[in-house]
């Protein structure tokens, strides 16, 4: 069944929505009221917030396949839940770095007199004996024990904020990847023309024009039960002979009809068949002794 769109203005965008989806959108919807399901994308987001992304997604596998609007909307709060989870990874490597790790570091050097490689010793001119410990010193030692524990939360940030650009991009796909947009004209009216039924061609096609080609044989005379066998035509005794084989077959008829081509070159026409004997037709036309067995039977039939 084709379609046909009947233009009468400047052309807009229009949505034709495939079928298997049309319980969820219509196909007189405008465009710009199908978005995605504000409900389902905060349920999305604080699933993926409370519970973790990872154990959020779980929901999807059980989503129906159809259900265009729950995928995609569910999907883009997730896609927001990984970029948030992974903003708070990167940020929260770098806040336990600073305000966590590092002092508790420095604490502990100082409180437990366990000193960094860093520290070095002196004496004055008195002799006296002292050890100097930098803060700056022991702030670097700090630093780079603290990234070691730390630092794996960045790669695994980066890696879930991708995983959530990538879910709120597919989100919009889905939601489109059921709508096909083509240009037309507003207030178009979709007509649906169906096809003509298939019907047979009239059997049999060719009768006509063989009724035409070649027309019908006399009738002939009823069958008399009276006698066993219709008697033979016979020929009346003033066209046998010569007069009445040339009149009934001309030469090339007669060439053609016992197959023997070289009648053609006969000179004296069907005449001169019909008179001559077979020495006669070998020497002057190389008529064989089998194609002359032809012509003499072909005698015989027509002189009875």
């Amino acid at each position: 069944m084709n379609r046909i769109f009947v233009t009468t203005a400047t052309p807009v965008q229009a949505i034709t929505v495939n079928n298997n989806h049309a319980n969820h959108m219509q196909l007189n919807q405008d465009p710009a009221t199908r978005e995605f399901d504000l409900w389902l994308v905060s349920a999305g987001l604080l699933a993926s917030l409370f519970f973790t992304p990872v154990l959020a997604c779980i929901a999807l596998c059980f989503a129906d396949s159809k259900d265009i609007i729950f995928k995609a909307s569910y999907g883009r709060g997730l896609g927001f839940g990984f970029f948030i989870w992974g903003v708070a990874m990167c940020s929260l490597s770098w806040m336990l770095k600073s305000y966590l790790c590092v002092p508790t570091c420095l604490r502990n050097l100082n409180a437990t007199n366990i000193y960094s490689t860093y520290s070095y010793s002196y004496y004055d001119a008195s002799g006296t004996y002292y050890k100097l410990y930098s803060y700056d010193t022991n702030y670097s030692y700090c630093s780079n024990t603290c990234n070691m524990y730390l630092f794996f939360l960045i790669p695994v940030g980066i890696i879930w904020i991708m995983i959530g650009l990538v879910h709120i991009r597919t989100s919009k796909i889905i939601l489109n990847g059921s709508i096909r947009r083509v240009n037309v004209h507003p207030n178009a009216t979709m007509v649906f023309i169906q096809a003509p039924p298939l019907q047979p061609p009239p059997y049999p096609t060719y009768a006509q024009a063989a009724q035409q080609q070649h027309p019908p044989y006399a009738p002939q005379p009823p069958y008399n039960p009276q006698h066993k066998s219709a008697a033979a035509p016979s020929i009346p005794e003033s066209t046998q002979g010569t007069p009445n084989l040339q009149r009934r077959m001309s030469l090339e008829s007669l060439a053609l009809h016992l197959q023997i081509p070289n009648l053609l070159n006969v000179k004296g026409g069907i005449d001169e068949v019909m008179n001559s004997d077979h020495q006669q037709l070998s020497s002057k036309y190389g008529i064989t002794n089998e194609e002359f067995i032809k012509i003499k039977g072909y005698k015989k039939l027509m002189n009875g």
